[in-house]
């Protein structure tokens, strides 16, 4: 009965600490200390102006004791108003991020795609919004077209039937219960984690890992109240499918192991219900399977050890298990997961590679929670440095222990080996993108309190009464450690949506007809669809396409001209424009160095182009997709637009003749290219230099070569003119009579390689031959106040910086709609006006 006490009294403590800290988002805990400290700062400033208006000759000591014994005098007697200043003030800081009943913004941007296809199976019964021919389309995503869901649908299917439970006990909206739910799968992961430990090692071991797994940083942040996604679930399911493949080998009883090898085949068919990323767990069971396979083999052959049947084993029970899973599969999801399984495993070892197979560049190469992570930051977001370095030496102990010691369990090596696979397999899975840090705390967290467990009993059975005391000390401080660095992470937790972004939404919505259009970068289509109900070009769920490609084009673009023409084809059709030249003309390159030409064309001449390439019926409906009016259409700036400029140019600049050169150089004689690209109408001055350059480049250099980034190197500064000069906070000094600008820098001017200056809607350019820099200045007026940022020469111009910095003036087809009012630079929204080509 005490055992049971025990544990139960463990585990709760363990569920609830888990939980705490993911909780922050519901109320923001942290501001209560930041509406203190500003309270604290108003108060000094109050009682300094009282006595510095009092007693103004006093020393400044004498008037620091008078101030101290204001603030005391003034704390004791107005105690109820302090009080309400502060409740004002933090309230007045966490509701930045509520809605207007208290509602903390769900976390991040899918986690509103993956609300709204709730919602659609609450209302419609299924998670598309229209079903057709048996597939399900989500009509607000990837317009005009739509979108064809992939048949991950359990996440959507489970929270609603949660839902419509929920709401029998107590009425609150979806997206409320959707913020919520992530804690009660947190809690279930936990559960089941600490009952894992507690079964093998008992509780020492259950809660040190569940406090290293559950509260490393990489996995609050992805299962937070408010994170509602699939990330707890697309590790919940495999480590219920390794527990049970692993009781299989425990089990005496061909019946039991059969059993436990449904049941992880089991968790294999759901989790493919849940993520497209459902075959890593079965990789990872395969890659150990082979690896025992092999190893009892070459023991029986080279130490004449009789471990053939055991070897016989392991593969009849990969056999088995691979056979059940594709079952499990075909009965939960259906075949889809199957048929797309080949390019699913191609794209997941090409995730974040700059260039695949086709000719468009790989907009997951930009994405920052898929870039490459060093050691440190995967330390780091695994509970420290520290603490991950000593749980791999314990991971590697154990490895090393079932080598030296014969006598070590069967069972206990398989897990050993499994959770060194794991290990392996998400150290190369983060050489694909940082996000999967998020599956590194669990082998290592097992192996920590596994190996602190083991050292406890030791001690334990040995009386050794100082060793118990180290390593319950080592375990105090190792907790500290993890409950410290979790709470600082959980204090910088934030919803990307704040009453600002959730106000120009709401507006957007209630000023646009129902059929209008967005059009803006990726990252806020989610947004746009779920809060606005609008459609949107492309979003994060469906940016790996090239519309990615053409949006990047319009934003960096310096030719309104290209830029509407390129809108224009994307409202109409989306990539069909290529899609249908490329199916007929065989040729990729062909086809975007066509369209490049055709965007700048005028209609008479894109009619002559198209009929030259196109049979009758195909060359008028791309002109009418070309050069027809589209439906009602907005483009969107926002702030963060300036910052992810890197990402977005190193996308539009990609260089189609590089690309055309390092796939097919090696191929084909200088002269053959020359006479390709002669045929595209490109000259070979263009061509030849980057010829010999490819032939010199090293593959990883070509990642590089193929594209170049452009950014902004300051923040937009203001400053008043005063005496002919402008002195800026960020080292410019602008003389604008002489319109001459300097930087000043490290004790010495220096010159910019340019300066634009933008007056009655046009740019002047002035260059400075002398400079040695890559950076230019751009410079414009607004009322009586200049405004200056450095920036990479080709962005002066751009459309971004034209709708962004200069609200559009001086273009034709972009016209101001709605602005954010509470920042000078804030969210803008542009009515594309279509007009004549």
């Amino acid at each position: 009965m005490k055992k049971h006490i025990r544990l139960l009294l463990c585990l709760a403590l363990t569920v609830g600490m888990n939980l705490y800290f993911r909780s922050f988002p519901i109320h923001f805990p942290q501001f209560r200390k930041q509406a203190k400290v500003i309270t604290e700062q108003n108060l000094y400033t109050l009682a300094q102006q009282q006595i510095n208006k009092g007693f103004p000759s006093l020393s400044g000591l004498a008037k620091q004791n008078l101030i101290n014994a204001f603030l005391a005098d003034y704390k004791k007697k107005m105690g109820p108003e302090i009080k309400k200043q502060l409740r004002q003030e933090y309230h007045r800081l966490k509701d930045i991020y509520q809605d207007e009943h208290g509602q903390t913004y769900l976390m991040e941007l899918d986690c509103w795609h993956w609300a709204r296809y709730v919602e659609n199976v609450y209302r419609l019964g299924h998670p598309g919004d229209i079903i057709i021919d048996g597939k399900q389309f989500d009509t607000l995503m990837f317009s005009p077209s739509g979108y064809a869901l992939a048949s991950s649908h359990f996440l959507f299917y489970l929270s609603a039937f949660l839902y419509k439970g929920f709401i029998v006990i107590k009425q609150i909206p979806l997206f409320t219960f959707l913020f919520y739910l992530p804690l009660f799968f947190s809690a279930i992961f936990i559960t089941l984690l600490y009952l894992f430990c507690y079964q093998r090692w008992g509780n020492l071991a259950a809660i040190i890992s569940c406090m290293f797994i559950g509260l490393s940083p990489s996995f609050v942040a992805h299962s937070s109240a408010g994170w509602f996604d699939m990330d707890i679930l697309n590790l919940l399911f495999p480590f219920l499918t390794v527990w049970a493949y692993l009781k299989a080998y425990g089990s005496v009883s061909i019946k039991s192991r059969l059993l436990w090898i449904c049941c992880a085949s089991f968790w294999v068919g759901l989790l493919s219900f849940t993520w497209v990323g459902w075959w890593f767990i079965a990789i990872i069971i395969l890659i150990y399977e082979l690896f025992s396979f092999l190893y009892l083999t070459l023991k029986h052959y080279v130490d004449r050890e009789n471990t053939l049947s055991l070897a016989k084993q392991h593969l009849f029970t990969l056999i088995l298990f691979l056979f059940l899973c594709v079952l499990w599969i075909i009965f939960i999801t259906g075949t889809q997961p199957l048929e797309i399984l080949r390019n699913e495993l191609k794209m997941g070892f090409q995730l974040n590679n700059p260039r695949g197979e086709s000719i468009w560049p790989n907009t997951f190469h930009t994405v920052d929670e898929l870039r490459v992570a060093t050691f440190f930051e995967l330390a780091r977001a695994s509970c420290g440095i520290p603490l991950f370095i000593v749980s791999l030496i314990a991971l590697l102990y154990l490895r090393l222990r079932t080598i030296r010691d014969g006598n070590y369990r069967s069972e206990q090596r398989e897990y050993i080996m499994l959770l060194l696979i794991w290990l392996m397999a998400f150290l190369y899975g983060c050489s694909k993108g940082s996000r999967f840090g998020m599956f590194l705390p669990l082998p290592l967290g097992i192996a920590l309190g596994w190996v602190i467990s083991d050292i406890y009993r030791h001690f334990r059975d040995k009386k050794a009464t100082l060793g118990l005391c180290a390593i319950l000390a080592v375990w105090g401080m190792a907790n500290f450690e993890i409950i410290n660095r979790t709470s600082r992470y959980a204090q910088g937790n934030f919803p990307l949506m704040n009453d600002a972004w959730y106000q120009v939404l709401t507006d957007i919505k209630k000023n646009t007809p129902p059929d209008a259009v967005l059009n803006s970068w990726w990252d806020f289509g989610d947004w746009f669809k779920v809060v606005c109900r609008r459609k949107v070009i492309f979003d994060g769920q469906s940016q790996q396409y090239p519309q990615a490609y053409w949006m990047a084009r319009v934003l960096i673009a310096n030719n309104e001209r290209e830029a509407i023409g390129i809108l224009r084809m994307l409202n109409n059709g989306g990539n069909k424009v290529f899609e249908i030249l490329n199916a007929h003309l065989k040729d990729a390159f062909q086809s975007v160095f066509l369209i490049e030409k055709l965007i700048l064309s005028e209609p008479k001449e894109a009619q002559e182009m198209l009929a030259n390439v196109l049979p009758d019926p195909l060359s008028k409906e791309v002109f009418s997709l070309l050069y027809r009016k589209p439906p009602k259409a907005y483009f969107i700036v926002d702030p963060t637009m300036k910052g992810k400029m890197s990402s977005i140019s190193y996308l539009g600049n990609w260089d189609f003749v590089k690309v055309f050169l390092s796939q097919h150089a090696a191929a084909m004689t200088e002269k053959q290219i020359s006479d390709y690209f002669a045929k595209q109408g490109i000259t070979p001055e263009a061509v030849n230099n980057a010829y010999r350059e490819v032939l010199l480049l090293s593959q990883n250099d070509i990642n590089a070569w193929l594209s170049r980034k452009s950014i902004f190197f300051s923040e937009l500064e203001k400053a008043k003119e005063q005496n002919n000069t402008v002195f800026f906070n960020n080292g410019l000094v602008y003389t604008p009579k002489e319109k001459i600008i300097h930087i000043y820098s490290q004790g010495k001017y220096t010159t910019p390689k340019s300066l634009f200056l933008f007056d009655n809607n046009t740019f002047e350019e002035i260059t400075y031959p002398q400079s040695d820099f890559n950076y230019s200045v751009l410079i414009f007026k607004k009322q009586d106040e200049y405004f200056s940022i450095i920036l990479s020469p080709e962005l002066a111009q751009s459309m971004f910086s034209r709708l962004y910095f200069l609200n559009g003036s001086g273009l034709k087809y972009f016209k101001p709609f709605l602005e954010e009012k509470n920042d000078e630079f804030g969210v803008k929204v542009f009515e594309l006006d279509w007009g004549e080509k």
